[in-house]
């Protein structure tokens, strides 16, 4: 296959073909990371896949809501609580040092949070510096559980794709996503980190790494399913 979810959520180990011939065999997290790091460091970048992300169809947005049971939930002891750990500088990076990933945190109002809650706003920020210049940067990430599988992800591309920053050789600078967490089973889960240059569908994989911030979800109301999706209004009544 090369459903890679698939692989992570239904194999405890996986062996890479490549050209008929074994290039790795072991844990299906492990082979299938290598396997994307092998896909994304192809020369043919219309083969890789940006970190994140697809053009979506233009439509109007409905109108910010909080799910009417967050106060109910945030008040016992199925609160989301998430823990988020320090980011890891020396995690396991595909690069061949184009760019430095710099700093990836979590902030809220301006402050730095080692905590976090479910179902809030937040803002995830990736600092980095170039060596080179770009013409045409994106960031982005995917939010991955224990078994590697990607619950989502998204990028900067589709907002600047009309007027890219251009970043001279040596420019630090930042990407910011601002997004309500949502709500999620208890476990431990980790963000991956891309940066790439180009387009969306043609592009040159820079620095990938992997397990740049990881979290760990201590209690949750989410029983079923990767997320808990806030819900405007749930009624049940008799007709």
């Amino acid at each position: 296959s090369h459903d890679a979810g698939s692989v992570l959520s239904l194999c405890e180990r996986a062996i890479w073909l490549d050209g008929g011939e074994v290039h790795s065999v072991g844990s299906a997290k492990l082979v299938v990371s290598q396997y994307l790091e092998g896909l994304y460091g192809q020369s043919d970048a219309s083969r890789a896949p940006a970190p994140a992300g697809a053009r979506p169809l233009v439509t109007q947005a409905p109108e910010d809501y909080r799910d009417q049971r967050q106060e109910l939930i945030n008040g016992s002891n199925l609160r989301n609580d998430i823990e988020v750990v320090a980011f890891n500088p020396d995690a396991t990076s595909f690069t061949e040092g184009q760019v430095d990933i710099l700093d990836v945190a979590i902030f809220d109002a301006g402050q730095r949070l080692s905590w976090l809650v479910g179902g809030e706003q937040i803002q995830l920020q990736v600092r980095c510096r170039s060596a080179e210049a770009l013409d045409q940067p994106i960031v982005g990430f995917f939010l991955k559980d224990r078994l590697g599988q990607h619950i989502f992800g998204e990028n900067t591309y589709l907002t600047y794709m009309d007027a890219p920053v251009t970043l001279p050789a040596g420019t630090e600078f930042e990407a910011t996503f601002e997004f309500t967490m949502p709500r999620l089973p208890a476990g431990d889960y980790s963000l991956d980190i891309g940066v790439a240059n180009g387009e969306q569908d043609s592009h040159r994989m820079l620095n990938w790494k992997y397990d740049a911030l990881v979290f760990r979800v201590q209690a949750s109301s989410v029983v079923h399913g990767m997320i808990g999706i806030p819900m405007r209004r749930i009624l049940l009544q008799r007709r």
